[in-house]
């Protein structure tokens, strides 16, 4: 039998991001919560703001980890993905 683990992966992206107090779900994605465009900064303030919270490094880490040995969270990951251009505070809490 051969088995993948990236556990060592996982706590250091855990650790990058500063997510050990993250939210802690049973499933990859809370389904109640509903990601649109509308979501997304609409004025230069809060989109200077949203640059500098690294959600695409964080979604891009993940869905390393995902292809490779978790893919129970590649949903989540490619739903995600969507929002990489314009994100907004909420795509970035659904990231947590």
């Amino acid at each position: 039998m051969i088995a993948l683990s990236q556990m060592a992966y996982i706590n250091v992206i855990v650790t990058w991001f500063k997510l050990q107090d993250g939210f802690k779900v049973g499933t990859p994605m809370d389904m109640s919560i509903v990601l649109s465009k509308k979501l997304s900064p609409v004025c230069k303030e809060e989109q200077k703001r949203m640059k500098q919270i690294p959600y695409l490094s964080a979604v891009g880490s993940l869905m390393y980890a995902s292809m490779a040995t978790c893919p129970d969270i590649t949903y989540a990951m490619s739903h995600l993905g969507k929002y990489s251009a314009n994100h907004g505070q909420a795509h970035w809490m659904a990231a947590q």
